[in-house]
């Protein structure tokens, strides 16, 4: 009986030593089979923000890549942030021609001497091209959020929210490295212009574009080189020279930009420039363009919520095209009777229930109501024209709110910079993937809490197992 009860139990034990062997086996296997695997299939974004999902944009300039480009992360071994490689491991799956490598800039030195003399931030990236090379910054990766930045800087409020710009500055980089060309945009000045640069120099410069002021009067002409020409709100008027050599750069077939503000562009102000633009077939109305239709404005009805009309040309390169505007101390804009040659289409537009208030309201928060006597209709307050093959084939965008580069309101600047981008001749924006937030949530516990947790954690989870350890002790023992 003893020998039979052996012999199962040996069976049974050879049995179970089998399946476990055989367990093993698999679990090795399928371990070597999702370790070959590339990270793209076995790691997923399951970040709140979705921070390593990349926009349709940067698969696009990804897939056209027609020469090698290599991601430096420059990270000591070890260290190197998890967000920042998992992102570039992203990069690596779009294109063959994108490979990823880690340096440690302390076991090797004199790797970045090649490329710069400066002090590099930890878990930068440095992207290395055929031709060129562009360090991205952790800094230009990692930010705070100007709402945390003003508290902490005001109130000492620690800051809880950071800004991931992963997408926007390697996609940017990696543009500068593809594009041979980098389009020049230049502003003009001389007549007391708006300082629309320093609202609009980073983010050009993260499209690859560069912003160069112009005087037309010292230079005699708009360079050759220029991309486009902007017009940011004058207060003084152009002289017969300057409005003749925009006039050669439009007939030349370049684009130019004018932001305009209702209290500065009037015929009695600037004649050259107003007989220019009615030349072209827009006409400045004079006044403050309010609203009397609710759904066209934001709290005082000079604030207002124009119609994007998203066959314009200005509105081509935009990803989304239900984005919102909105505009402070807009001018009204009417098609001119004759402007044969030149075609204008609206780009921002008013309700039919919107009217004009002659020079009044400015730096008012209150609205300002409609009286008898003043003009009503539907008029643009951002428009373009178009010239002819003919005429040269020029164009010309006019916005007459400086308000359109508000960085408060997100579709203010993505028009605007959209509407430039497509001018310089990119169809795609290298900023479409922007900001995506990593909360910081600190968990406060109470004292109160605190000390009772503590009770439970060192002494009654401790006793309550030593409690059963001799309970068990104990009936084993009177068996």
């Amino acid at each position: 009986m003893k020998n039979k009860t052996g012999k199962k139990t040996l069976r049974l034990g050879t049995y179970s030593l089998v399946l476990c062997l055989v367990a093993l086996a698999v679990v090795v296997a399928l371990n070597l089979i999702v370790g070959a695997l590339p990270s793209t299939m076995t790691k997923f974004d399951v970040s709140g923000s979705n921070l390593y999902e990349l926009s349709a944009e940067t698969k696009t300039i990804c897939e056209k890549l027609d020469s090698e480009i290599t991601m430096y992360l420059l990270a000591t071994r070890g260290k190197e942030d998890q967000r920042i490689l998992t992102l570039l491991e992203k990069y690596e799956a779009l294109s063959a021609r994108l490979k990823l490598e880690t340096v440690d800039p302390d076991s090797n030195p004199t790797f970045l001497s090649q490329y710069t003399t400066d002090g590099v931030y930890a878990n930068s990236v440095l992207l290395v091209g055929a031709n060129r090379h562009k360090l991205v910054s952790y800094n230009d990766i990692y930010t705070y959020s100007d709402e945390d930045l003003y508290n902490y800087q005001y109130y000492g409020t620690q800051p809880t929210k950071v800004q991931f710009y992963g997408e926007s500055a390697i996609t940017g980089a990696i543009d500068y490295l593809t594009n041979e060309n980098l389009p020049v945009v230049y502003y003009l000045s001389g007549h007391n212009e708006a300082d629309i640069a320093s609202a609009l120099s980073t983010r050009l410069t993260k499209e690859n574009l560069t912003l160069t002021e112009l005087n037309l009067l010292s230079r005699g002409q708009v360079p050759q080189d220029a991309a486009c020409v902007l017009i940011g709100v004058p207060e003084y008027d152009f002289s017969a020279d300057e409005i003749t050599m925009l006039k050669d750069y439009m007939e030349s077939g370049g684009s130019v930009f004018l932001l305009s503000y209702f209290t500065y562009f009037t015929e009695e102000k600037m004649p050259n420039l107003y007989d220019f633009t009615q030349e072209l077939g827009l006409r400045a109305e004079e006044g403050l363009l309010c609203e009397e239709d609710g759904d066209h404005f934001y709290l005082t009805n000079y604030y207002l919520l124009p119609d994007l009309n998203t066959e314009s040309f200005a509105a081509s390169a935009l990803s989304a095209k239900s984005i919102d505007v909105l505009l402070q101390g807009a001018q009204g804009l009417s098609e001119t009777e004759s402007h044969e040659g030149y075609t204008v289409t609206a780009i921002l537009s008013s309700s039919d229930k919107a009217y004009l208030k002659s020079m009044q309201g400015s730096g008012e928060n209150t609205p300002i109501a409609k009286e008898d006597g003043d003009r009503t209709g539907k008029f643009m307050a951002a428009a373009e024209v178009t010239a002819s093959e003919e005429n040269g084939g020029g164009k010309l965008f006019w916005y007459t709110s400086p308000s359109i580069l508000s960085t408060n309101v997100s579709g203010n600047m993505e028009l605007f910079v959209s509407n430039v981008i497509a001018v310089c001749g990119k169809t795609t924006s290298v900023t479409a993937g922007e900001a995506r937030t990593i909360a910081t949530n600190y968990l406060t516990v109470p004292n109160t809490q605190s000390t009772l947790w503590g009770v439970i954690v060192v002494f009654v989870i401790p006793l309550a197992a030593l409690a059963g350890g001799i309970a068990v002790f104990v009936k084993r023992r009177k068996k």
